[in-house]
């Protein structure tokens, strides 16, 4: 409990120190080596993982010093601290203060870019993809190709890539992989389709086991298997009772032969999902954007 209300004040203090530097100021020093030092000692921090600490001396330095040259950067450092520590909500908070006070300045472009990959590696692909939308650099059509790829617009993404390539002339590793699968979709394997449809008409429910789909498929296995003991238990002693229960074991057959065309189809998906989440593993996106190094 104390552990988590110290913690509680770090973060408090830090928010309150975001605040602060990211005002108006009116020190001024001139102390080189002091600077320095506060750098050196942050990073060490940073390094050994006390992201708090950390955080705490790049706030100590851009209130020594906020005209420091490198201010900005420092202010990328503190985000990037939040987000090891699982500070999101306040590494966000930082970088879009960042955004607006940094407009018009050498490093706005980055400012932006670094927002929208953000919001990217956070999952969320809608508002990455409507951020990186309305910028005109070319290094944001890409984010808005990994955002439509994340959201299975493959076709759309695959156009974004190829102006991205005609406005830079750089080649963009991923864009021959998408434009593959723009070209040549991804078809599901004539085997594995018919494969599960087989091993449903023989025994009901199997498919859909073979699809992975292990609870719901053993659960058709065995009201098959009860329906069909029903039936042959009808036929040899209760033989008014034969019709119906044959009728509900064929509708029930029927049922599930459609159920495993749903199994089918969802695997597909996934399957899909899977082969778009392998390529855009191959080329991380921020591979692709050329952002400054911290450390």
């Amino acid at each position: 409990m104390l552990k988590n209300v110290n913690r509680n004040i770090e973060v408090a203090i830090c928010g309150l120190l975001t605040a602060a530097v990211l005002s108006a100021q009116t020190i001024h020093f001139e102390d080189t080596e002091l600077r320095t030092n506060i750098l050196q000692t942050a990073d060490q921090y940073a390094e050994s993982g006390d992201w708090t600490q950390a955080i705490m001396n790049y706030y100590a330095l851009l209130y020594q010093f906020p005209d420091d040259s490198e201010a900005v950067v420092i202010h990328w450092k503190i985000v990037e601290m939040y987000k090891r520590g699982g500070q999101m909500t306040l590494a966000e908070s930082n970088l879009r203060q960042v955004v607006e006070k940094y407009q018009n300045s050498k490093y706005e472009i980055e400012n932006r870019l670094r927002l929208a990959l953000f919001l990217y590696d956070m999952n969320r692909w809608e508002e990455s993809l409507k951020y990186a939308y309305y910028q005109p650099e070319p290094p944001f059509k890409i984010i808005v190709a990994y955002n439509l790829i994340q959201l299975g617009e493959i076709e759309i993404a695959d156009s974004i890539l190829v102006m991205a390539l005609e406005q830079t002339g750089i080649p963009i590793p991923i864009g021959t992989k998408i434009h593959e699968l723009t070209v040549a979709p991804l078809k599901f394997p004539w085997y594995k389709k018919w494969g599960g449809f087989c091993m449903s008409a023989i025994l009901p429910g199997s498919g859909r086991i073979y699809f992975g789909e292990y609870l719901d498929g053993t659960f058709n296995v065995a009201g098959f298997g009860a329906l069909l003991g029903g039936t042959v238990y009808a036929a040899n002693h209760q033989p008014q009772w034969f019709f119906y229960a044959s009728a509900a074991t064929i509708a029930y057959y029927i049922a599930n032969l459609y159920a495993t065309y749903q199994s089918a189809e969802k695997y597909f998906e996934a399957y899909k999902r899977q082969r778009y989440a392998d390529i855009l593993k191959e080329f991380p996106l921020a591979d692709l954007i050329p952002l400054q190094m911290l450390y």
